[in-house]
């Protein structure tokens, strides 16, 4: 009877385990499926929007008082001087004649690159 009562237990503890462990799978639904849900009919705003993704992907190089070739994007007026030359969409979609940014890692999701797309053609406004 112990022996059957020790089983029971171990099976209920790798079934709960297993299901526990199992279940957790963390990818996005763009890599896995091309699925993408980015919502092109809304203007993004910098505050919102773009400067989080500035923060998010950039300013770790691209802020404070040396940043990476002199180039700053921490404030609008900084990121506003790259919309104007078109630096700053030729490096984030890696076009050619521009440095591919972030440096080393692989392009910005189609999605963010279309919020500050979408920023830009409604005239990259301080928002």
């Amino acid at each position: 009877m112990k022996v059957r009562l020790f089983f029971l237990k171990t099976s209920w503890l790798v079934i709960i385990a297993g299901g526990l462990l199992g279940g957790c799978y963390y990818d996005n639904e763009e890599t896995l499926y091309g699925i993408t849900t980015c919502d092109s009919t809304f203007v993004s705003t910098f505050n919102t929007d773009v400067l989080p993704m500035l923060e998010k992907y950039c300013n770790g190089c691209h802020a404070g008082s040396s940043p990476s070739g002199d180039i700053s994007l921490d404030t609008y007026s900084n990121v506003s001087n790259y919309v104007s030359n078109g630096s700053l969409m030729g490096s984030i979609r890696h076009d050619p004649g521009f440095k591919a940014m972030p440096e080393g890692r692989g392009k910005l999701s189609a999605c963010d690159i279309k919020k500050i797309q979408s920023w830009i053609d409604a005239g990259a406004a301080n928002n």
